[in-house]
């Protein structure tokens, strides 16, 4: 292993052309190298947009939270995806630190959010493919929600400064609900049977009692049979399915019946479906291939195991391959999902979508899952070149959609995992790699490498994975590594 040179760790990076032997003798170059295939931090909301409608320019799905890279390019909470790249939307323009709700209207995106500040503040603004502007003033508290109402605008959320906890944009100026508003926030809307549905944490809309869920049908509220009355209900997504209306929440009654978090209105009252689990938590619900998709903290749902996702026909639940899954193996769930050129796409938190590695938003056809984009799916810590090869560590687990655990090597068109990698511990991660005595040798914070119990240091010898005169005894985190005269010093 020859030619060695130690390149500075970096969380991303660019790969000199040079280490290819292609182009051993042309002048240095950079190179697009080391890439996320997804963003780098929670998404809440999505919706499809066109940005020049009839014109050239393709459909693109646009994702909201918070996160400041979209596929390696650096963003605010907002970015696009064409179908090919991700792009960045004037996100610096948004004021938000958090971007709860993506719509549109009459052509332009919508984004609604809250922040910054310690206020909490909510924001709305409008973006035409060129420019952002706010409409109105902020709000008093937080925007969660938007919707597109009888070709109105209206916002729902924490806020009171326009009306109690929702709104109507009238074209100039924020407006109350003619009908009054909710006594609570407001978390969700769904447009359902010509009516505006709204769910949330509230008892009241227009001043009757409702408990959590009520229509606007433009003029006056409704109930739906009193709602969810038990003490800390509370509606988190809404969706129509099959011309029926589904909520989900931390939902345990309604109707007189006992309900599992995920419930249907069947017209005259409430009713539990398929034996959903109580304690699950359901981020989002959504309407596609035939079926109902919902996501949510959970490893099974109606007795049927699946991870963060799954989709209920009608009459019964089935997972969506082996689902969402996060690196230390809890938390996965997708905030929000939207259909995108016959695909569903998720976005949320985790780090892989059927055993596919991505970072928090994924597309699935019906049959299997992709990520958007190529690369990593995790934190990149340690570069370690190697003549025309580098040696790359951190807290992945993929590397352009295949396993790799924590450390692979590029040989300049293609990345390499090194046996069965790293893995155990809560989070597997590299912190450090030098050579010694013809080996790779890995330090970081680990159980096992290759399937041995080597407790954070191994070496790689080019085929399998060996211990240094003997493993660590107990689990140990190896932050730095040096070769001194000799002699490797952890």
């Amino acid at each position: 292993m020859a030619g060695r040179r130690i390149l500075s760790s970096v969380v991303l990076a660019l790969i000199v052309s040079s280490f290819s032997s292609a182009h051993a003798q042309c002048d240095p170059e950079w190179q697009d190298g080391l890439q996320i295939p997804g963003v780098t931090g929670d998404v809440w909301s999505s919706t499809t947009w066109d940005p020049d409608g009839p014109g050239p320019e393709p459909e693109m799905v646009v994702i909201g939270g918070r996160f400041l890279q979209a596929g390696g390019v650096e963003t605010h909470n907002l970015a696009g995806w064409d179908g090919t790249h991700w792009r960045d939307l004037g996100s610096a323009s948004v004021d938000l630190d958090l971007v709860h709700s993506l719509t549109v209207l009459d052509g332009e995106l919508i984004a609604v959010g809250s922040g910054p500040g310690t206020r909490g503040q909510g924001h709305i603004y409008a973006y035409d493919g060129n420019t952002w502007r706010t409409l109105g003033n902020s709000t008093d508290r937080g925007v969660t929600a938007a919707a597109v109402y009888n070709g109105d605008l209206y916002i729902g959320g924490a806020f009171t400064s326009f009306g109690s906890h929702i709104a109507r944009w009238s074209g100039s100026t924020w407006l109350p609900v003619s009908a009054g508003g909710t006594n609570a926030p407001v978390s969700a809307l769904v447009e359902f049977q010509g009516e505006l549905v709204a769910g949330g944490s509230f008892f009241t809309a227009g001043g009757q009692v409702v408990y959590n869920i009520a229509a606007f049908d433009g003029s006056t509220w409704h109930g739906f049979d009193g709602g969810f009355s038990t003490y800390g209900d509370a509606v988190a997504a809404l969706a129509v399915y099959d011309g029926q209306l589904y909520a989900a929440g931390d939902l345990t009654s309604g109707s007189g019946n006992p309900l599992s978090n995920i419930t249907r209105w069947n017209g005259s009252s409430w009713e539990s479906i398929g034996g959903t689990a109580s304690g699950i938590t359901i981020g989002a619900l959504r309407s596609f291939g035939g079926g109902l998709v919902a996501s949510g903290e959970f490893t099974a749902i109606g007795g049927v195991g699946a991870s963060g996702i799954a989709t209920w026909d009608g009459q019964a639940w089935h997972p969506m391959g082996t689902g969402l899954r996060t690196n230390d193996g809890w938390g996965q769930i997708a905030h929000t999902l939207v259909e995108y050129d016959g695909e569903l796409v998720a976005a949320g938190w985790f780090t892989t979508a059927g055993g596919v590695g991505c970072l928090n938003v994924a597309s699935w056809s019906g049959t299997a899952w992709r990520s958007f984009g190529r690369g990593f799916n995790g934190e990149i810590r340690k570069l370690l070149a190697d003549g025309p090869d580098v040696y790359i560590g951190g807290d992945f687990s993929h590397v352009d959609g295949h396993s790799a655990n924590s450390v692979c090597r590029w040989d300049g068109s293609a990345y390499h995992a090194l046996g069965s990698g790293l893995t155990g511990s809560s989070v597997p991660a590299v912190w450090d790699m030098v050579f010694y005595n013809g080996d790779l040798i890995v330090g970081g914070s680990y159980d096992y490498a290759g399937g041995s119990r080597l407790n954070g240091l191994a070496a790689w010898n080019g085929t399998e994975w060996t211990s240094l005169n003997g493993a660590f005894p107990f689990f140990t985190r190896i932050y730095a590594l040096e070769e001194h005269d000799g002699m490797l010093i952890a």
